[in-house]
């Protein structure tokens, strides 16, 4: 089993294990309030506008990252359609820290799944504990490169690998 796997076998088992005790917690907590099952305003095309605006506004938060935290700027990254990862995903082009590069990718997990997962503890909204899990599963990914490029020093400039998960470390003037 190549390195990329293990990364995406462990970030999922850690993704849906947590999950798995937050889904569990959610429900010991509020399962006495009588709450009633979530309904999605507009249905299945309110649903599947929900998926739609969530992918730009995770790759969005990429790419804040990057300019904020790591200073990138003009048209350092871009926006490219994945078959594989089936949908769309930003790509740094341009060098940043390692250190930013890495708090890029937890910016979807926490301010996407792990917001609004508080928010339904906080309210006992089973929709909202729907939809913050899904947005927390769709940040394996992100879970995953993290941990793929933990051995890579914080000051390391680096870039998004064009078609790989994870990054290139800059070496020399170029990216390696």
């Amino acid at each position: 089993m190549t390195a990329r796997y293990v990364h995406l076998l462990a970030g999922g088992l850690l993704v849906v294990g947590f999950l798995a005790i937050v889904v569990l917690t959610w429900l010991a907590r509020w399962r006495e309030q009588g709450w009633t099952p979530a309904v999605q305003p507009g249905g299945v095309t309110g649903g599947l506008l929900v998926v739609v605006l969530y992918a730009v506004l995770h790759e969005g938060l990429h790419v804040a990252g990057w300019v904020i935290l790591g200073g990138a700027k003009g048209r350092a990254f871009t926006v490219i359609w994945t078959r594989r990862g089936l949908g769309i995903a930003a790509v740094l082009r341009s060098p940043i820290r390692m250190r930013a590069f890495r708090a890029a990718m937890l910016l979807p997990g926490l301010l996407l799944g792990l917001l609004p997962l508080a928010v339904a503890f906080a309210t006992g909204s089973l929709l909202i504990l729907l939809w913050g899990s899904f947005f927390f599963f769709e940040a394996l990914t992100d879970a995953a490169l993290l941990l793929a490029t933990r051995g890579i020093d914080r000051d390391a400039r680096v870039i998004s690998h064009p078609v790989e998960l994870g990054c290139l470390v800059e070496r020399d003037g170029g990216p390696s």
